[in-house]
């Protein structure tokens, strides 16, 4: 009898070892690929902050990467003016 309980729990061990779930390795974030320049987003901020006029041309794509990357709090009159500038370069609205 008690070596038909060690042969059973063998078993049971041996069954729980085959069935161990391997770790999957975390998946890794895929950088996303910049588009816009430094210089150029900068620029559009720039432009903006001495005067709070769009006195130079800008790209859409440049103010679109503006907009993004503002923080919104305290910010609203340059989110708004970007947004506004937005709909007159990118052609929106």
């Amino acid at each position: 009898m008690l070596r038909g309980l060690v042969l059973l729990a063998l078993l049971v061990v041996l069954a729980g070892c085959e069935k161990e779930e391997k770790p999957v390795p975390a998946a890794t974030p895929t950088p996303v690929p910049q588009t816009v320049p430094d210089a150029d987003w900068r620029a559009v901020v720039d432009d903006w902050y001495d005067n709070g006029v769009f006195d130079e041309p800008h790209t859409c794509a440049a103010v679109r990467e503006t907009i993004e990357r503002l923080p919104t709090r305290d910010l609203t009159p340059a989110i708004d003016d970007l947004e506004a500038y937005a709909t007159l370069v990118c052609g929106d609205g």
